[in-house]
């Protein structure tokens, strides 16, 4: 096979991730910001292309999937169409599910990130760098590490505190009407009680939380 075949296949695997080259698509609003999240620094995330688990070198903002499902949110799978096409970003344009050369060559390369489209709304700039600054996957790495040596109950502690910040700040972000629901993964990532069990800590819920 040399040519696609229309099967849905890749729009069924997930969102793609977005580039310098889809910002003015962006800018324009053909793909809304609540139709994207964030994989931030250093989280731990699946790499399709390596097919494992790896760290984030940067900031990966992909487009959303539909719920329950794996498939990219801007698929219809009843007419297997693509809503945007004529809008497509720079990964869907570029990969050839028989050749894929392009695509492995650029997937990690040029990617935008949350700086730079929210640099002309310096309030949410703000709170975005604040937010990454308190959470920020490298400073749980650290606390980790310390889990494994003498300062276990210390290192925990301060893991809790994180993600007590995390959630109380996405709640205050919307009590204050700075951002609606729908752009919380974007501006801040995934919740961190729902990527910190990538990092081996099980997250049980009580006062805030407990870790086993």
């Amino acid at each position: 096979m040399d040519h696609c075949r229309q099967c849905g296949t890749c729009c069924r695997k997930g969102g793609p991730a977005i580039h310098q080259e889809d910002k003015k698509l962006l800018e324009y609003g053909h793909i809304p910001l609540r139709c994207l999240f964030t994989i931030r620094k250093d989280e731990p995330v699946y790499d399709n292309i390596q097919g494992c688990i790896i760290s984030a070198a940067s900031d990966i903002i992909r487009i959303k999937s539909r719920e329950n499902s794996s498939t990219c949110v801007f698929f219809t799978p009843e007419y297997n169409q693509c809503t945007i096409y004529d809008k497509r970003p720079l990964e869907c344009r570029i990969l050839e599910c028989w050749n894929t050369r392009e695509i492995e060559e650029r997937y990690d390369k040029g990617r935008l990130s949350r700086q730079e489209l929210l640099v002309n709304t310096p309030h949410i700039y703000n709170m975005m760098e604040y937010h990454e600054n308190r959470c920020a996957y490298q400073i749980i790495k650290k606390l980790l590490q310390q889990c494994n040596q003498d300062d276990k109950k210390n290192a925990l502690e301060n893991i809790r505190e994180i993600l007590a910040f995390d959630n109380h700040f996405r709640l205050l972000a919307i009590e204050k009407s700075i951002c609606k629901t729908d752009i919380l993964n974007f501006l801040f990532g995934s919740p961190l009680q729902k990527t910190l069990p990538r990092m081996g800590l099980k997250v049980i819920k009580k006062s805030w939380a407990q870790f086993e």
